[in-house]
């Protein structure tokens, strides 16, 4: 199990570093941490200014788990140190995994074989990529809290059943939707006790944090995913088509295990908020690869965990071992296609290295606002901004280059600016200008 837990980190890690060195990770997630934690180190408190919705981490989603990795950031800090984090919390998800498979009776090799399917699900490495392109996500935690606390409550363990729980929730508001499923369908079995409990705690937090806590750090704003879009009959025709490709890719990523339980169930309210972000114009919570799988994926793992037990019986442990071994190593080839075969060119070590100097020209306190595609590499100042906004910049780094198409108001603001002759160009090399910002 230990072995599995670091092949999978290694990998992931490696991966996700590799990527952010290449330009793939765009500031617009990553940074949103990143600038936090530093600030946070230097007296600002958890200050972001790369959010929409206000200047604190927390006044889009009350990551309150987050504040767990603020002292361990103190040793390293670098995004990679958050990616190393990421990794290594995914991994011992699938370690949590292996516990809820033998507290529900099944055998070592057939639990080993689940953990190692769980681990070469494509979604799982999707999770911790953000699809190649967004990085480091608080949601990542939740997988093994969520299991961690499964596999205490049958157990028997009720004060560990009790934390975990407190913290999983505290991952991320809107998770407390997986465990209002989980209390349903706990109900619905005759426990109605634990299900009350649980359920009237998960409500209470997610009402607490969207309409109180939220709002406080947002300066009065909703959660941005209460006011995201409206409904148009293209969004919503789109709709069952995508969410039924979504639950088979999950579904199919764990055998189809998942089908032997009812627990499995209760990913539905989930689910659903993603099927109604999708109608609204988010698209990204319905892709199997983004960070936002963590929550309906962890429910899933579960019910496949008592799935297997099922399939013990019938095949014999020895057979269901082999068989779910057998979809690792396909999942895997699956996901080495999908994520570690590199089909964009890497970043040219000129680029690199003009990134680098860039970063002794521009003064580390000074305000920046930086592209989207680079200012993932300068988010640990106290204020930076993505262009086009400028704000209170006294510089402006702009990539000319990127691998991502750059959004239409960049390059008219850019314009705009020069017309205006607000900017003075500092520097132009290897597709990065830096300019100065006139006040």
């Amino acid at each position: 199990m230990a072995a599995l837990v670091l092949a999978f980190a290694a990998v992931s890690f490696l991966f996700q570093c590799a990527i952010h060195d290449d330009g793939f990770v765009l500031a617009r997630d990553v940074s949103f941490y990143d600038q936090s934690f530093w600030n946070a180190w230097h007296g600002n408190g958890l200050r972001t200014t790369i959010g929409s919705h206000g200047l604190h981490l927390f006044s889009e989603h009350l990551f309150l788990t987050q504040w767990l990795v603020l002292p361990i950031y103190g040793l390293w800090q670098d995004p990679r140190l958050l990616f190393l984090i990421q990794a290594v919390a995914l991994g011992l998800s699938g370690a949590a995994l292996y516990r809820v498979a033998q507290a529900y009776g099944a055998s070592v090799q057939g639990s080993l074989a689940l953990a190692a399917l769980f681990f070469a699900h494509p979604s799982m490495h999707g999770a911790a990529a953000g699809i190649k392109m967004y990085g480091y996500h608080g949601e990542t935690f939740f997988p093994g809290l969520f299991l961690l606390a499964w596999e205490a409550q049958l157990a028997g363990r009720k004060a560990a059943f009790v934390a975990f729980f407190l913290l999983s929730l505290a991952t991320l508001e809107y998770y407390a939707t997986v465990w209002v499923g989980v209390a349903a369908v706990w109900y619905v079995s005759g426990r109605r006790r634990e299900a009350l409990a649980v359920g009237s705690l998960a409500v209470a937090w997610f009402v607490a944090a969207t309409f109180l806590a939220i709002p406080y750090f947002s300066g009065g704003k909703e959660p941005y995913y209460f006011t995201f879009g409206g409904v148009t009959a293209g969004r919503l025709a789109a709709v069952p088509g995508a969410l039924a490709y979504y639950l088979a890719a999950l579904i199919t990523g764990l055998a189809g295990l998942p089908l032997l339980s009812r627990i499995s169930l209760a990913a539905i309210p989930i689910v659903l908020t993603y099927a109604q972000a999708k109608a609204v114009g988010y698209y990204v919570p319905l892709d199997v690869f983004s960070w936002h799988v963590c929550g309906p994926l962890s429910i899933l793992a579960v019910a496949a965990a008592e799935g297997l037990v099922l399939v013990e019986r019938r095949l014999g442990a020895r057979r269901a071992a082999i068989a779910l071994f057998t979809c690792a190593i396909a999942f895997a080839t699956v996901t080495g296609a999908r994520f570690y075969r590199w089909s964009e060119p890497p970043l040219p070590e000129a680029r690199k290295a003009e990134r680098a100097r860039l970063s002794t020209v521009i003064p580390a306190d000074a305000p920046l606002s930086a592209s989207l595609s680079v200012a993932a590499h300068f988010a640990r100042r106290r204020d930076l901004w993505l262009f086009p906004v400028l704000a209170n910049a006294e510089w402006l780094l702009v990539d000319q280059a990127p691998w991502f198409p750059p959004p239409a108001a960049e390059k008219n603001g850019l314009a705009d600016l020069k017309r205006r002759g607000r900017i003075e160009l500092v520097s132009k090399r290897e597709g990065y200008e830096l300019y100065r910002v006139i006040h």
